[in-house]
């Protein structure tokens, strides 16, 4: 993410805060909604780039397993050890790619970064709502910030993972016609 990006996000999140420090009970009912469903999705992103990167090793297992054990890689004519060396490489690159993807997330928000109990102890007289709405949303805008950049970097790791995948079938191939009698 470049310096433009985290200025930028930085400023929307500076905008929203000043928007639900102003913003009637109706707006901030909606806003308290809105950020509930989009950290639910955050949730759902994550866990599906955890199962894709699981997926991603499986193929990169397999298809190294299929290489030696079938006969792309054969005794009477193998490869040179360059390419051998490049596909379990390119397997070791997918493995640290799918485990930074699968890696336990320390940071990860599921709520406002404040406790409801301390916005519950914050409640004026006839703002009770309003002002419980205004807390969870101003520290869920925070917490989706932080969820948006633990995804971003997730999303990263599994395109690279990609890409050593890519490699890795490319390293089976040419091994495979170099191998060839």
């Amino acid at each position: 993410m470049g310096s433009d990006e985290v200025r930028r996000s930085c400023e929307v999140l500076a905008e929203a805060r000043a928007a639900a420090d102003s913003a009637s009970a109706a707006k901030l009912k909606i806003a308290y909604e809105s950020v509930i469903k989009i950290m639910a999705q955050q949730d759902t992103t994550l866990a599906n780039y955890r199962n894709r990167a699981t997926g991603l090793f499986t193929v990169a297992a397999l298809i190294a397993t299929f290489a030696s054990n079938v006969g792309f890689i054969v005794k009477d004519h193998p490869p040179p050890l360059a390419y051998l060396i490049w596909m379990m490489a390119s397997l070791g690159v997918v493995l640290v790619c799918a485990l930074a993807v699968l890696w336990p997330v320390k940071d990860w928000s599921y709520a406002a970064a404040e406790p409801v109990g301390v916005l519950l102890q914050k409640e004026v007289a006839g703002e009770e709502e309003k002002s419980l709405h205004r807390g969870i949303v101003r520290g869920h805008l925070q917490a989706l910030q932080d969820n948006g950049q633990i995804i971003k970097q997730k999303a990263a790791w599994f395109r690279y993972g990609v890409l050593a995948l890519g490699l890795e079938m490319v390293a089976v191939l040419t091994s495979a016609l170099v191998a060839q009698p």
